[in-house]
Protein backbone atom coordinates (compact mmCIF):
# COMPACT_ATOMS: atom_id res chain seq x y z
CA UNK A 1 0.00 0.00 0.00
CA UNK A 2 2.77 2.38 0.78
CA UNK A 3 4.60 1.40 -2.52
CA UNK A 4 1.82 2.82 -4.32
CA UNK A 5 1.46 5.54 -1.98
CA UNK A 6 4.47 6.68 -2.29
CA UNK A 7 4.58 7.11 -6.41
CA UNK A 8 2.32 10.24 -6.37
CA UNK A 9 2.08 11.63 -2.20
CA UNK A 10 3.71 14.64 -1.05
CA UNK A 11 7.10 13.76 0.68
CA UNK A 12 6.09 15.03 3.95
CA UNK A 13 2.65 13.01 3.83
CA UNK A 14 5.14 9.87 2.85
CA UNK A 15 6.77 11.02 6.63
CA UNK A 16 4.23 11.41 8.54
CA UNK A 17 2.74 7.98 6.98
CA UNK A 18 5.89 6.28 7.28
CA UNK A 19 6.21 7.16 10.57
CA UNK A 20 3.00 6.35 12.26
CA UNK A 21 3.03 2.89 10.33
CA UNK A 22 6.33 2.45 11.53
CA UNK A 23 5.32 3.25 14.90
CA UNK A 24 2.35 1.46 14.90
CA UNK A 25 4.80 -1.89 13.60
CA UNK A 26 6.79 -0.77 16.51
CA UNK A 27 4.06 -1.47 19.22
CA UNK A 28 2.80 -4.62 17.63
CA UNK A 29 6.10 -6.71 17.54
CA UNK A 30 7.05 -5.13 21.09
CA UNK A 31 3.74 -6.24 22.58
CA UNK A 32 4.29 -9.86 20.85
CA UNK A 33 7.93 -10.47 21.80
CA UNK A 34 7.03 -9.13 25.54
CA UNK A 35 4.11 -11.46 25.65
CA UNK A 36 4.02 -14.53 23.66
CA UNK A 37 7.84 -15.25 23.47
CA UNK A 38 8.56 -15.70 27.09
CA UNK A 39 5.62 -17.62 27.56
CA UNK A 40 7.27 -20.71 26.06
CA UNK A 41 10.58 -21.17 28.16
CA UNK A 42 10.83 -22.02 31.67
CA UNK A 43 10.89 -19.51 34.36
CA UNK A 44 14.38 -20.50 35.36
CA UNK A 45 15.28 -19.27 31.94
CA UNK A 46 12.52 -17.25 30.71
CA UNK A 47 14.79 -14.04 30.49
CA UNK A 48 17.72 -16.27 29.31
CA UNK A 49 15.11 -17.42 25.98
CA UNK A 50 13.48 -14.03 25.66
CA UNK A 51 16.95 -12.52 25.30
CA UNK A 52 18.26 -14.93 22.73
CA UNK A 53 15.08 -14.71 20.73
CA UNK A 54 15.02 -10.95 20.37
CA UNK A 55 18.99 -11.37 19.57
CA UNK A 56 18.10 -14.05 16.45
CA UNK A 57 15.29 -11.00 16.02
CA UNK A 58 18.33 -8.54 15.90
CA UNK A 59 20.95 -10.40 14.10
CA UNK A 60 18.20 -10.46 11.11
CA UNK A 61 17.29 -7.21 11.28
CA UNK A 62 21.14 -6.03 10.99
CA UNK A 63 21.28 -7.86 7.75
CA UNK A 64 17.93 -6.83 6.16
CA UNK A 65 19.62 -3.71 4.86
CA UNK A 66 22.50 -5.92 2.86
CA UNK A 67 19.51 -7.91 1.39
CA UNK A 68 16.76 -5.63 0.66
CA UNK A 69 19.74 -3.23 -1.63
CA UNK A 70 21.13 -6.56 -3.45
CA UNK A 71 17.19 -7.18 -4.28
CA UNK A 72 16.73 -3.69 -5.17
CA UNK A 73 19.37 -3.49 -7.76
CA UNK A 74 18.89 -6.86 -8.99
CA UNK A 75 15.33 -7.01 -9.55
CA UNK A 76 13.62 -3.22 -9.07
CA UNK A 77 11.22 -2.08 -6.23
CA UNK A 78 8.53 -3.97 -6.46
CA UNK A 79 10.38 -7.01 -5.59
CA UNK A 80 12.16 -5.90 -2.51
CA UNK A 81 8.26 -4.92 -1.41
CA UNK A 82 7.33 -8.25 -2.72
CA UNK A 83 10.19 -10.27 -0.56
CA UNK A 84 9.22 -8.33 2.70
CA UNK A 85 5.63 -9.18 1.92
CA UNK A 86 6.52 -12.98 1.62
CA UNK A 87 8.71 -12.85 4.98
CA UNK A 88 6.23 -11.65 6.82
CA UNK A 89 3.89 -14.20 5.40
CA UNK A 90 6.01 -16.82 5.92
CA UNK A 91 6.92 -16.00 9.61
CA UNK A 92 2.97 -15.54 10.38
CA UNK A 93 2.43 -19.12 9.09
CA UNK A 94 5.16 -20.42 11.12
CA UNK A 95 3.73 -18.99 14.07
CA UNK A 96 0.43 -20.21 12.90
CA UNK A 97 1.18 -23.91 12.31
CA UNK A 98 4.00 -24.84 15.07
CA UNK A 99 3.16 -21.74 17.64
CA UNK A 100 1.23 -23.30 20.40
CA UNK A 101 -2.16 -21.40 21.22
CA UNK A 102 -1.68 -19.60 24.56
CA UNK A 103 -5.26 -17.84 25.10
CA UNK A 104 -6.92 -18.64 27.85
CA UNK A 105 -4.42 -21.04 29.35
CA UNK A 106 -2.20 -20.41 33.05
CA UNK A 107 1.26 -19.87 32.12
CA UNK A 108 1.53 -23.44 34.21
CA UNK A 109 -0.52 -24.79 31.01
CA UNK A 110 1.50 -23.12 28.36
CA UNK A 111 4.80 -24.22 30.29
CA UNK A 112 4.48 -26.85 32.64
CA UNK A 113 8.23 -27.36 33.13
CA UNK A 114 8.22 -23.37 34.61
CA UNK A 115 5.83 -24.45 37.76
CA UNK A 116 7.67 -27.72 38.40
CA UNK A 117 10.99 -26.24 38.12
CA UNK A 118 10.03 -23.38 40.18
CA UNK A 119 7.51 -25.53 43.29
CA UNK A 120 10.96 -27.26 43.14
CA UNK A 121 13.26 -23.87 43.32
CA UNK A 122 10.97 -23.18 46.03
CA UNK A 123 11.09 -25.88 48.16
CA UNK A 124 14.79 -26.53 47.78
CA UNK A 125 15.34 -22.71 49.05
CA UNK A 126 12.78 -23.59 52.06
CA UNK A 127 14.99 -26.63 53.00
CA UNK A 128 17.97 -24.84 52.53
CA UNK A 129 16.51 -21.96 55.32
CA UNK A 130 15.11 -24.31 57.27
CA UNK A 131 18.44 -25.95 57.72
CA UNK A 132 20.25 -23.06 58.00
CA UNK A 133 17.73 -21.43 60.80
CA UNK A 134 18.24 -24.63 62.95
CA UNK A 135 21.93 -24.55 62.25
CA UNK A 136 21.68 -21.10 64.01
CA UNK A 137 19.39 -22.02 66.26
CA UNK A 138 16.96 -19.54 65.28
Amino acid sequence: MLYAFSLDAQPWVLVVTGFLERSFLQIASNSIIAVYIPEHFPTDIRGTGLGAATAVGRVAAGTMPYLVLAVLQTFGQVSVFTMLASILLALCLIVLVFGPETRRQTLAQVSPQSNNSSVESAAAKSELLNDHQTHLGI
